[in-house]
């Protein structure tokens, strides 16, 4: 049975369609979804009793990452960390 990742989840439910009608035993493997449940597993079975945080770095303009993560996340973001690649 051969395994084979796409980065084309739109077109996922096609490729199915394709490969069970020509009884091929190839599966499609969501990249996106295979890594959240990898994630997933990973993650303690109880929820935590403190408040999560997150830390934002960029290696751009903090105010531009500010402006889209915000937009992005629909949340205003905490202080962004600018780091130097040394480029």
């Amino acid at each position: 049975m051969g395994f084979h990742r796409t980065n084309y989840p739109l077109i996922k439910p096609l490729i199915e369609r394709t490969l069970a009608g020509l009884n091929h035993p190839m599966h499609i493997v969501d990249s996106a979804s295979a890594t959240a449940l990898a994630a997933a597993s990973l993650l303690p079975a109880s929820p935590s009793t403190t408040e999560p945080t997150c830390t934002f770095y960029a290696t751009d303009s903090i105010e531009k990452f500010q402006r889209l993560g915000s937009a992005f996340l629909g949340q205003d973001l905490p202080a962004v960390n600018l780091i130097d690649l040394g480029g």
